[in-house]
């Protein structure tokens, strides 16, 4: 699988990263380029709590998507945290469904983390790893959105 850029998405004024250009069109390049800023997004929501970003990057029918947005919310609405580097995308690869779909396998190293789910609560540690996340893609008008994510338990 060929490389995958370090950083391919720059902060936005309010501090989470912005759109790349790279992300802009509809081929291989672009959803890679999309991936990438996806997981960024998820390693700036995670340490801050905003979820913002990427809630917009993420659809409302991609059940894990959902479910990282909704432990990152609920984390730091009990005044929790998450501590930890996120994830570090190495390769991808695209796959082109002909009902339209985009899927990117990426390879990424998961780096450790610690949560605690509420203030006082105690720190849950999770190791970290090289895993494969698959991003289901779909793009309308001007954007993409991941639609499902696949990543083993």
């Amino acid at each position: 699988m060929p490389s995958v850029p370090a950083s391919t998405a720059s902060p936005s004024a309010s501090g989470a990263p912005s759109m790349p250009a790279a992300a802009q069109g509809t081929d291989a390049a672009a959803a890679k380029a999309f991936a990438t800023y996806w997981v960024q997004t998820l390693d700036y929501a995670a340490p801050r709590g905003d979820t913002s970003a990427l809630s917009r990057a993420s659809d409302q029918g991609c059940v894990q998507c959902q479910a990282i947005i909704e432990l990152i919310d609920t984390v730091y609405a009990a005044d929790g945290a998450i501590v930890g580097r996120g994830w570090t995308p190495t390769s991808s690869s695209v796959i082109h469904n002909p009902d339209g779909t985009v899927v990117v396998n990426m390879v990424v190293n998961v780096h450790r983390q610690t949560i605690i789910k509420k203030a006082g609560a105690h720190p849950r540690q999770f190791p970290g790893g090289r895993r494969v996340k698959s991003f289901w893609l779909s793009h309308s008008e001007s954007s993409w959105r991941v639609t499902k994510l696949e990543q083993p338990e």
